[in-house]
């Protein structure tokens, strides 16, 4: 995401806002597999950067919930066409029925290999 000027942990925030607008800061964290520090640093840049905004939770005043501005939300459709047009080059070697085939692939591989992750993903806090 070079020519957005956006690493690939700030693209996930921004994704993951996307899908769970209002998400508290610490639950971001959890499910991105970062730690507290890392991801208050994250936050406060794409804050001072008008991507989101950090309020304080009203039923948890300890809590900051986050929000995508309309300028993370211009900056995340831009990321996702180059994400788009990213994969359709990674795929273009493939016919249809091969990529299918090569992701679905990629994704089992990828579910073997979560338990063993430095970052397993975490869908919640609940689910381990």
């Amino acid at each position: 995401m070079g020519d957005l000027r956006l690493s690939p942990t700030q693209f996930a925030m921004l994704y993951i806002l996307a899908t769970q607008p209002g998400i508290d800061q610490n639950t971001l964290g959890y499910v991105l597999g970062i730690d507290r520090s890392t991801t208050t640093l994250v936050a406060r840049l794409l804050e001072s950067n008008d991507l989101i905004t950090r309020q304080v939770s009203s039923k948890d005043r300890r809590r900051k919930q986050l929000k995508l501005t309309r300028k993370g939300h211009a900056l995340l459709k831009k990321a996702d066409k180059l994400t788009n047009l990213t994969t359709e080059k990674i795929l273009s070697p493939f016919s249809q029925e091969e990529a299918d085939t090569f992701l679905m692939l990629l994704e089992k591989m990828t579910a073997s290999l979560n338990d063993i992750s430095r970052t397993p993903i975490k869908r919640s806090q609940t689910e381990n």
